[in-house]
């Protein structure tokens, strides 16, 4: 899920972290993405902010960016299609899946850009 703010992950946190308990196969991948902050890798606070609140939600699933606990931790920044969809095709292949599908509900450049991704990685 991509979102530009906060508070639009807070509606549907709950029903995620449900999605995510009732997954008795392991086959769904559930990832958050907080777009309107910026990951920036040459800003020294930036990075060590974005491993520190990675250690935290690792070892007790505090989101710090949520305030609250959750499965699945916030990411800050746009997503990176193909390191995404690359983890989604090892995983499926994990499961022993040679297909998997993606569900996109956004805007028409975002689809753009996830449709190019997996064109190119389906070959």
């Amino acid at each position: 899920w991509t979102v530009p703010d906060r508070a639009s992950f807070l509606w549907f946190h709950q029903l995620m972290d449900d999605i995510f308990e009732s997954d008795q196969q392991n086959v769904i991948q559930i990832r958050h993405f907080l777009t309107s902050l910026k990951e920036d890798d040459r800003d020294i606070g930036a990075v060590l902010l974005h491993h520190a609140t990675r250690a935290k939600h690792h070892k007790t699933n505090f989101d710090i960016v949520l305030g609250q606990y959750s499965h699945h931790q916030v990411e800050v920044g746009r997503p990176n299609w193909e390191d995404e969809l690359e983890s989604v095709k090892i995983g499926a292949k994990e499961l022993g899946c040679n297909d998997c599908g993606i569900f996109l509900c956004g805007p028409e450049k975002m689809a753009d850009a996830i449709g190019e991704v997996s064109f190119d990685l389906s070959m």
